[in-house]
């Protein structure tokens, strides 16, 4: 087995009681076989209370019951039960392992911090510039396997990670969103070719639009072809009109008012303020915006592209179960672009912006689109539709 895990994975330390967030409130928190099993065996009345606070999910599986949004083995302090006992093995596997997220994709292991933890997302804007993949201590606890995948495209794709990597941090003078655009010009390339069954391309550098006009003339997607002209003037790549649906359509309300109270603010805020914006002066109004913002704060441009680098990275791997490697890169454009509204809208109301607000900000952008099956497939097919 090869694992290999980003560069800062063993800088992480959860603050338990100092947290100023909760990982315990607000998430439906899966109970893996391994760890019921243990509950099974367990007798007496803690063996009765801890079958007791789980329920199958519909699905198969099982999930801790969460009342009023919180994990019923919180102690009066927030502070897990189990691991005040000494008895972290009666932690789900998700608790146990989170920030982690391990994932092994046949004999390929990659390791990330997920950013939906707010401790995690300050420790990675402590980092600096481009991240990269070392090799594990041993063998990591694996929180998810996809055995489906496919090695040897596995290893094609983690070559082809580093070239998308190489191309966005290249010094070349070139915008951000021209660098997304050569990037998913490279990627919608390399789909044509495995449509066709052809995976020579993957891992090969092809970043040239004249070279997607020339082999796939009738082929290019409304995303590259249309809005060239405009991504050259500095306007966004994916469309703002594009976000907006989403941050409108996509998180319901009902939900947020339960889980992401912060995130219903925010969202609320931003329909308030941009809600009667014309979609045809969107783009160019965000992005004068957004320079204002980073003219202001000289740090944040280059936060924001590590953070889309991040998503790249941890998006990416997933593409070795499906071939569809359009999917992991789009959504981390997109997680991106929502994240850029949300720094936007914070300071539009007329906050500060500091590191630990926008280690907040990404901490809400991940707990609303990281992991989110339904999300992301409500996403791409709204893609599918206005994209290309």
């Amino acid at each position: 087995m090869k694992a290999n895990v980003i560069s800062f994975f063993y800088k992480f330390k959860c603050t338990a009681e100092k947290c100023n967030d909760n990982c315990c409130r607000s998430w439906d928190l899966a109970v893996d076989e391994e760890t019921y099993e243990r509950y099974l065996e367990k007798k007496g009345t803690e063996g009765l209370k801890l079958r007791l606070s789980v329920k199958k999910d519909g699905k198969g599986g099982r999930l801790l019951r969460m009342p009023f949004g919180k994990c019923p083995h919180l102690t009066r302090d927030n502070l897990c039960s189990f691991q005040c006992k000494g008895e972290e093995c009666l932690m789900p596997k998700v608790c146990r392992l989170f920030p982690r997220y391990t994932v092994s994709y046949g004999n390929i292991v990659t390791g990330m911090i997920d950013l939906a933890c707010r401790e995690a997302a300050r420790l990675f804007l402590e980092q600096e510039g481009r991240f990269s993949f070392v090799p594990a201590d041993g063998e990591p606890e694996i929180y998810w396997r996809a055995d489906e995948a496919d090695d040897s495209f596995e290893e094609l794709l983690l070559t082809d990670l580093e070239l998308v990597l190489d191309e966005l941090w290249n010094e070349d003078g070139t915008s951000l969103e021209e660098k997304e655009r050569r990037i998913f010009t490279h990627i919608y390339i390399e789909h044509l070719e495995l449509v066709r069954g052809e995976t020579e391309g993957v891992g090969k550098p092809g970043f040239s639009y004249d070279l997607l006009e020339k082999n796939h003339p009738g082929e290019i997607p409304y995303l590259l072809k249309e809005r060239s002209k405009e991504v050259y003037n500095g306007e966004m790549f994916i469309p703002s009109g594009f976000i907006n649906n989403i941050i409108y359509s996509e998180f319901e309300e009902g939900y947020l008012i339960l889980y992401h109270r912060s995130a219903l603010k925010l969202i609320n805020a931003f329909k308030k303020k941009y809600g009667k914006l014309y979609e045809k002066d969107a783009d160019a109004f965000f992005m004068e915006k957004w320079k204002e913002i980073t003219g202001r704060y000289e740090w944040l441009e280059e936060k924001y592209k590590s953070y889309l680098s991040y998503k790249l990275q941890m998006n990416y791997p997933g593409a070795g179960i499906d071939y569809y490697i359009i999917e992991p890169v789009l959504m981390a454009m997109v997680s991106a672009e929502i994240l850029r509204m949300f720094i936007i809208t914070h300071t539009q109301m007329g906050n500060d912006l500091n590191m630990n607000d926008l280690s907040g900000l990404i901490c809400e952008c991940e707990r609303l689109t990281s992991h989110n099956v339904p999300f992301t497939k409500r996403v791409m097919e709204r893609a599918r539709k206005e994209l290309f």
